[in-house]
């Protein structure tokens, strides 16, 4: 899945553009919704509309994008017990 980087921060991943699925999908779909989302993200229109709002595209695989949620979420995780945050 496509991930939103500022350009001068190239390793700073700020966020990520993800397609929402049901919990039945097979891999075959969720490859094929990926597949889309790179060939779209070759597109000149669409490189250009992003260039305009100042962001570069970074593609990876479906575990790549896996293993990027992980992360984000381990490290949330980090700092609710960190700083204690109450459950809401």
């Amino acid at each position: 899945m496509p991930q939103f980087v500022i350009p001068p921060l190239v390793k700073w991943t700020l966020g990520a553009l993800g397609a929402a699925a049901a919990v039945h999908w097979v891999v075959k779909e969720v490859r094929r919704v990926n597949a889309e989302f790179h060939w779209l993200s070759r597109e000149a229109k669409f490189v250009q509309f992003m260039d305009n709002r100042y962001l570069e595209i970074a593609m990876g695989t479906p575990e790549e994008f896996g293993a990027y949620l992980k992360a984000d979420r381990e490290r949330i995780g980090d700092l609710v017990k960190k700083y204690n945050i109450p459950r809401q």
